[in-house]
């Protein structure tokens, strides 16, 4: 079996090759995650091994890079620009381009890194906080 990491350089990397052919469903996800209205759960289940990570990493990426509210740095601009221009060629190929995707704030958090916690939701809050800190600005551009 193929063991590709979910570090920051794979997640980016493989969605800008397509190297395990994904891109549509990534696409089609996110196209999911616009169309809703209200307050829902999304279950994402396989088996061990089969990429989920990943893929909730990938979308995440994306939605990350396309909020106005994040703090930009200089660094990373260049990868940013890379991977909207790619979600760009994705709604073409999709004949999706009117998809806006708004500024959602996404957070990963791993529960079982966190299954040992005496208190669930302070270990949440806890995650959240740690993962927006430093991240947010009020204005847009």
């Amino acid at each position: 079996m193929w063991n590709l990491e979910p570090t920051e350089e794979n997640i980016r990397n493989c969605f800008l090759e397509d190297s395990i052919g994904r891109n549509k469903s990534i696409f089609q996800f996110i196209r999911l995650i616009c169309s809703i209205n209200e307050s829902c759960t999304i279950a994402i289940d396989s088996e061990w091994g089969n990429g989920k990570t990943f893929f909730v990493k990938q979308i995440k990426m994306i939605l990350d890079e396309h909020n106005s509210y994040y703090k930009k740095e200089e660094k990373n601009n260049n990868d940013k620009n890379e991977v909207v221009n790619k979600f760009d060629e994705l709604k073409k190929v999709c004949k999706e381009n009117e998809l806006e995707i708004e500024p959602y704030v996404s957070v990963y958090y791993d529960a079982w890194m966190n299954d040992n916690s005496i208190d669930p939701l302070m270990s949440l809050v806890q995650g959240i906080n740690e993962e927006l800190d430093e991240k947010i600005y009020l204005e847009s551009d």
